[in-house]
This record gives C-alpha cells, structure tokens and sequence, in this order.
C-alpha cells in the first residue's frame, strides 16, 4: 500500500506530524503572536470581532492562524493587523516605545491594578472599561488617549500628574520608561 492509497484521515495526522516535527519556532514568531493575540484580547475583540474590524480583509480563522504560529505572516498582513489595531507594526514586533511615539494610546497594566489596594476614581474607571467590555482575562487594557481626559477629570488634576500617577503605580505600560 503506497502514500496514495491511505485513507484522508491519516492526512490530517500527517500534518499534525509535519507541525510537530517543525522546527521550533522562533522567539520572534512566539513573541509576534502572542502581542497580536494580547492586544486583540485587550480591546475584548473575538476572532470575528476583529474580522470585522478590518473590513473582511483579514478572516478570522487566518487571525488564529498566526495567533497559534500555525502559519507564517507577511509584511503586508502584519501592517494590515497594525493599521487594525491602530499601533506601530513595531510595537507588534516588539520594539520599544514611548507614550510620545504612539501618541493616541495608553496601555495600563491590568495585573498591576488588580494587585494594586487602592480604590481611587481611577481604578474604578479602569474596572469600569473592563467590566464593559467583558475582558476580565486580559492582562493590559488599552484606552484611547482621549481617555485622558476623563482620568484627568477623575483625579482632579491635569494631563501631566494623572500620567506621573499612573507611572508611580506602575499602571502605564511604558517599555522605553527611564
């Protein structure tokens, strides 16, 4: 009995096989998939959501298909996935940033909140968002920077000591942060 004649099942174990017998894969490839998968996470957007997102240009299932490192992604997809998601392609690579280079977003860090023994207006406001959006798994809550404004208003204080605040808790995820 040749390749040929082998039931289709055994096709779907051949591939499970090639998968498994792949290389491993590549911190970058990991690293890649799992900041899409978080960021899609975050906004509390299914598969679908996100397909929806951008139009039908990218599918669902192809979405999880790079999530799970289950297929590779072009240049053109992952700046497509940028432009969805509204960041830098660098930020979903992984390179380093500055709330003064992705200017329209803050991106707070949940698990520090969660830990955090305040309860101030602005914890309030940000397990508010979340309640709202029904992401309790999700480790970063992404908020526009408009959003600012009302945390500004929370707190009683401008712009600038709303942001020294939420550095002092470690709530502002800020990777380039000195």
């Amino acid at each position: 009995m040749d390749g040929f004649d082998q039931p289709v099942a055994s096709l779907n174990s051949l591939a499970r096989m090639e998968l498994s017998n792949r290389n491993s894969f590549d911190v970058s490839e990991i690293a890649l998939a799992k900041r899409i998968k978080e960021t899609r996470r975050s906004r509390g957007w299914s598969l679908m959501d996100f397909e929806e997102a951008s139009g039908g240009e990218i599918k669902a299932v192809v979405l999880g298909s790079y999530e799970r490192c289950s297929r590779a992604i072009s240049i053109r997809k992952l700046t497509s996935i940028a432009r969805v998601f509204d960041l830098p392609v660098g930020y979903l690579l992984g390179n380093e940033f500055t709330i003064r280079q992705v200017p329209h977003i803050l991106m707070i860090d949940i698990r520090r909140v969660r830990k955090s023994l305040r309860q101030s207006a602005i914890e309030n406001f940000f397990t508010f968002v979340i309640d709202k959006r029904g992401d309790w798994n999700g480790e970063i809550l992404t908020l526009r920077l408009s959003d600012l404004d009302v945390l500004s208003l929370l707190s009683g204080s401008g712009h600038e000591a709303t942001l020294t605040y939420l550095k002092e808790n470690k709530y502002l995820l800020e990777p380039n942060l000195k």
